[in-house]
């Protein structure tokens, strides 16, 4: 499994954060930058998450911004809030 995650929902120095953080960094691995998506026109900021997603074959994108949140899945990947996510990842 790997995991795309935007950072904006918990500030970096928070517990949480650092938890999954660390949790990801086992599945976790830096992509090229190749690939450039622009899918998200209300915030293009975000689209540096999907082209990184995409790019890395991520099964999630754990994201509390709406834009992102809106498109529910995108070229298969789940887009999840960390709650969501959280909830999932309890399930398995």
């Amino acid at each position: 499994m790997s995991l795309a995650f935007d950072g904006s929902y918990f500030p970096i120095g928070h517990p949480f954060f650092v938890f999954l953080l660390r949790r990801a960094t086992r599945v976790s691995f830096i992509v090229p930058g190749k690939t450039r998506i622009e899918a998200v026109k209300d915030d293009p900021k975000d689209n540096k998450y999907l082209s990184a997603a995409v790019e890395g074959k991520a099964d999630f994108i754990v994201s509390g911004d709406h834009p992102l949140k809106d498109l529910k899945i995108f070229h298969g990947i789940r887009i999840l809030d960390p709650l969501a996510f959280l909830t999932f990842m309890t399930r398995i």
